[in-house]
């Protein structure tokens, strides 16, 4: 495949074959923009346009080194076979819910490659990680993590109601569990709320005061407004979003609204063991 065919987006991302860097200026949820350039790496890669480093412009910020390391390693696809690359290219394109029409469809052997090497969590993510364990009082071992966003994302899919979620809750082994709840949504936290629940909220990361999506909030109000606004800075807000990957990749059970995430937390993960993953508002993949 030729390298205009790759980078078929030239005004949000570049390529550098001098320096083999990987360059995106994507404005969009960042588990958006992660599963964009997970697949743009693996392509590059198996059509030997080799990525050594990659740089993430979000809202006019570097943030790689904020959220990964890199690991020194070379990205072999040798073991991968013509089918398999073919089908990658063909049917794993970008879509609501990160890769394909159909999350199982996944070929964990690429995108493991690609997260060995740039997508291991950074200090500052594991530190973030434990206090929000730590302050929360989180065992994860027994926590099945719901996260049920809805603001704007209900105008790009059907987003599962309460009731839809609590079926799934009802159907695990949930003795002795604690609901963790992730949304951004007021709506769907008092929903949840009027249920008999186990339910625990995580107290660090606000919720939408104007039912859009909060990145979109974030992107139009400057650094301090935004810190006297939410007591946090974007950084910090940026942290405990992506904790929440590691929340569902590490919980007993994931319930996960159709979205991002439902690529994301597999791949991280790799694997769908213990990941309910909503299609739409009421099908599962």
């Amino acid at each position: 495949m030729e390298i205009s065919k790759i980078l078929s987006h030239h005004h949000y991302e570049l390529y550098s074959q001098e320096t083999k860097t990987y360059s995106s200026k994507k404005d969009s949820g960042i588990y958006s923009i992660f599963n964009w350039i997970i697949r743009k790496i693996a392509l590059l890669e198996m059509n030997g346009f080799p990525v050594e480093t990659l740089k993430i412009d979000y809202y006019n910020q570097e943030i790689y080194d904020l959220f990964f390391e890199k690991k020194e390693c070379e990205l072999n696809f040798s073991d991968i076979s013509d089918e398999e690359k073919i089908f990658f290219e063909e049917k794993l394109d970008t879509t609501g819910w990160g890769l394909g029409d159909d999350v199982k469809l996944l070929n964990f052997k690429i995108t493991n490659k690609i997260i060995n090497k740039f997508f291991n969590p950074s200090k500052l993510v594991l530190e973030c990680y434990d206090k929000i364990i730590e302050s929360n009082n989180i065992d994860l071992n027994n926590t099945i993590f719901v996260w049920a966003r809805s603001t704007d994302k209900c105008g790009e899919t059907r987003i599962p109601s309460v009731e839809e979620y609590l079926k799934i809750i009802n159907s695990i082994n949930s003795s002795n569990k604690e609901i963790l709840l992730q949304t951004d949504d007021y709506r769907v936290l008092n929903n949840f709320k009027g249920c008999n629940l186990n339910l625990k909220t995580i107290k660090e990361i606000p919720t939408s005061e104007t039912l859009r999506g909060f990145h979109i909030e974030m992107s139009e109000i400057g650094n301090e407004a935004f810190r006297s606004k939410y007591k946090i800075t974007k950084d910090e807000y940026l942290l405990q979003m992506y904790c929440l990957s590691l929340i569902a990749k590490n919980s007993y059970k994931s319930i996960l609204y159709p979205g991002n995430p439902t690529t994301y937390v597999p791949m991280i993960k790799g694997s769908f063991d213990d990941c309910y993953l909503f299609k739409d508002d009421n099908e599962l993949f």
